[in-house]
């Protein structure tokens, strides 16, 4: 897969703490499917090549509203962050897929005596498509199919669940995310520290 894109934003400061941003994105994919799987017929193959589309385009639309209340945002101690987002993509914008995304995250930094930072974070998000059906990955739900990949929620990784590969859980990605992570920051020198940590 092999894309290109142009993004315009505008952002306004609130306050101090807090942001109301605008982003338009425009994604323009070229894609080739290789298919691994020797023992796939060669009409499957054509079958599933003829689904999959050699070229698309996304144009989207963001708003988002960023309340930042965290000491640092590199190396934060104590604090909160809230991000609320609101994404439409085709319809009037036109594109290859048309749907919808709202997405919301939470994250709070709790120091202790010791130096400790206990961090906790919540996020939560929902795809719906709407207009026309495009299929974009052949094998998958039909509604999962007509988000493009690249546009679905996926978890697994250093900033979602850790001891697995970035973006592992669920392959092909799906259309609703709750996530829900607790994590104990400990100084040990330095910058050094360990972590513990649940999602």
């Amino acid at each position: 897969q092999h894309t290109n894109g142009i993004s315009f934003s505008v952002r306004r400061e609130l306050n101090r703490f807090t942001t109301l941003g605008l982003v338009q994105d425009n994604l323009y994919v070229q894609q080739q499917l290789q298919v691994l799987d020797r023992t796939i017929s060669p009409g499957t193959q054509d079958s599933i090549e003829a689904e999959t589309p050699s070229s698309y385009t996304t144009h989207k639309l963001q708003l988002y509203l960023d309340r930042d209340l965290r000491d640092n945002p590199i190396n934060t101690t104590r604090g909160s962050e809230q991000v609320l987002t609101g994404t439409v993509a085709g319809g009037p914008l036109k594109g290859t897929s048309s749907f919808l995304k709202y997405g919301f995250q939470s994250r709070w930094f709790t120091p202790n005596r010791r130096g400790w930072v206990l961090g906790t974070r919540v996020q939560a998000g929902i795809i719906k498509p709407f207009g026309d059906s495009t299929g974009f990955t052949p094998g998958v739900d039909p509604e999962v199919a007509r988000v493009p990949d690249e546009e679905r929620f996926r978890t697994g990784g250093v900033n979602s669940i850790r001891g697995y590969d970035e973006s592992s859980i669920t392959p092909t990605g799906g259309l609703a995310l709750i996530l829900a992570n607790i994590e104990m920051r400990i100084p040990v020198k330095g910058p050094l520290g360990l972590e513990v940590y649940a999602g």
